[in-house]
């Protein structure tokens, strides 16, 4: 984390908790620090335990949930309620990247790196929304790529995340429009990815530079708060004009 975590606002988000669900080998790091740094009490749910590890604060709950069907994720959010309390603000970060050509990948594969994050992210808003409809507020933010709008051009080429950051996107729109009457926000935040910070994507790049975890962090953040009350339905792009629309 940079020195830009000075720049917010300490009070931003007291009084509010925050649940970031993600795969275990997800950067999650800089978001968790922005959210402390903001007043925010945070609490992480992994749905994957293999090959990964995690080093958070300590004030920050774990847990640890198979979240691919109903009755994981009741389990999960009764754990949650139990230890940490009704979160105000859900995080979805799902992408644990990897490399799907579509001569290349298959069924299993597809299922693990395209349906499974999915559904989670859809069982997860649906669950976690229900007590932000009877308060009267919430805020949920959807992490995919902007391979979402560049469909891997940059890479070679790239079906399975490609599709699940559309999904992503689609999936905080349609649930924006569902939730707007109850005071809710859903939007999604579009960042490169950390095997684009390769000469040729750079040079590519308007702004000459490449932006980091932190910018990633900022992003959600700021759709999470009070200033972000008018948007909804939005998807961020992080990619210092690597795709413009």
């Amino acid at each position: 984390m940079t020195d830009r975590i000075d720049l917010i606002c300490p009070d931003m988000l007291a009084g509010k908790r925050m649940l970031l669900i993600a795969d275990i080998n997800a950067d999650i790091s800089d978001i968790i620090t922005c959210f402390i740094k903001a007043g925010c009490e945070a609490a992480v749910c992994y749905y994957s335990e293999v090959n990964g590890s995690y080093d958070l604060p300590d004030t920050v709950k774990v847990f640890f949930s198979d979240l691919s069907c109903d009755a994981g994720v009741d389990n999960m959010g009764k754990q949650v309620r139990e230890q940490f309390g009704e979160p105000d603000i859900l995080v979805i970060y799902t992408g644990n990247y990897s490399a799907n050509p579509m001569n290349d990948i298959n069924e299993n594969r597809w299922m693990d790196n395209v349906e499974l994050p999915l559904r989670v992210a859809y069982l997860s808003c649906r669950y976690f929304s229900a007590a932000m409809v009877d308060k009267g507020w919430g805020r949920i933010v959807l992490i995919g790529s902007v391979q979402a709008k560049t469909g891997g051009w940059n890479t070679g080429g790239d079906v399975g995340y490609s599709t699940l950051s559309m999904s992503l996107c689609g999936l905080a729109r349609s649930v924006a429009v569902e939730l707007a009457p109850s005071g809710i926000t859903v939007n999604s935040v579009l960042p490169m990815l950390d095997i684009e910070n390769i000469g040729h994507i750079r040079e590519t790049v308007p702004l000459d530079v490449l932006p980091d975890s932190t910018d990633v962090a900022g992003a959600v953040l700021f759709l999470a708060s009070e200033r972000a009350s008018f948007i909804t339905g939005y998807s961020l792009d992080i990619n210092c004009g690597l795709y413009m629309d």
